[in-house]
This record gives C-alpha cells, sequence and structure tokens, in this order.
C-alpha cells in the first residue's frame, strides 16, 4: 500500500473549525493520520509532498451526478450517442469529476440502461480513475402529452376551482 505524507500545508477539516498548520498521512486512497504542527508524523517509508503552504481539504461529495450527460440540449439527444461512445464519454467524465476534487459522487440517473452500474464497477476494479461512485438506474421521464394533461387537470383547473388553500 503506497502512503504519502503532505506536509507544509494549512488543513481544513471541514468541521468549521479554521483552517490550521499541520500534516496528513494518506495510506493508499484513505486518510489515515492527522497532525498539527511541522515534523509531527514519522516520514520513514513514506513519499513526502510539501504543499507549500497551501490549504488541504478532504475530498468533495456530488450529491448529483449525470456522468452519462454528453452536453446536448436534451434528454433524446443524449441518447444518440452510440453506446461504446457512451461508455468512453462517462470514463472521461468520472476522471473529470476526480481531477476536480470530487472523491464521491452519487447518480442521479443515467441515459442508457447500465452506463452507471459498468462505469461504477470499472471506477472501483481500478481500469479507469474515477470517485467513488453510487450508480443509478436510467433516466426515467413522463412523456411530455402525460405531464400537460396532470398539469392541466390538478394546477390549471385546480387553481381556477379554488381548491388550492394558503
Amino acid at each position: 500500500m503506497t502512503s504519502v505524507l503532505f506536509t507544509n500545508v494549512r488543513i481544513f477539516d471541514g468541521t468549521g473549525a479554521l483552517a490550521y498548520p499541520g500534516e496528513v498521512l494518506v495510506q493508499g486512497n484513505r486518510i489515515s493520520r492527522i497532525a498539527r504542527g511541522a515534523r509531527a508524523l514519522p516520514t520513514a517509508g513514506v513519499t513526502v509532498v510539501d504543499g507549500g503552504g497551501a490549504t488541504l481539504m478532504p475530498g468533495l461529495v456530488e450529491a448529483h451526478t449525470h456522468f452519462s450527460w454528453n452536453d446536448q440540449p436534451g434528454l433524446s439527444e443524449i441518447q444518440r450517442m452510440p453506446t461504446e461512445e457512451h461508455i468512453l464519454w462517462c470514463a472521461h467524465i468520472a476522471k473529470r469529476y476526480l481531477d476536480m476534487g470530487f472523491t464521491s459522487c452519487i447518480g442521479a440517473a443515467t441515459a442508457k440502461p447500465r452506463l452507471d452500474v459498468v462505469i461504477r464497477n470499472a471506477i472501483e476494479s481500478g481500469q479507469i480513475p474515477g470517485p467513488r461512485y453510487l450508480a443509478a438506474s436510467q433516466e426515467i421521464t413522463v412523456p411530455v402529452i402525460a405531464a400537460y394533461i396532470y398539469l392541466q387537470k390538478y394546477m390549471v383547473e385546480g387553481l381556477t376551482a379554488g381548491s388550492v388553500k394558503g
């Protein structure tokens, strides 16, 4: 297991406390120790990274992730991308999230069956880089006409009939 010691950093721990000078030891992909001050943790057998006084913080969590949304204007356009290219797109986006500091993501829907599951499995097995990922299922939408009828019947008619109470 690889161990990395970040020294000369200001630690923002996310608790609400002010950032403080210290060191952070990461073993594998987990923070194993945090210490206040300089030279507080042993350096034998670890890779030492001097943070140069920069701020070190925990990874970000994205609670509504769509790896498969491919910069198209709507769901039907998103779904037109061939599956093979779409899985490559998802792998690219997963790495982008990790590079931006997100270490955990929760899938909010995927454009095609199994895209999120395949990407999650590839991340977990080490085939591709990406954040820890809770996979979702395929996007479920209401057909436009059904939504229109619902809005007409329950929203517009209900408002005019005085059925909404304040």
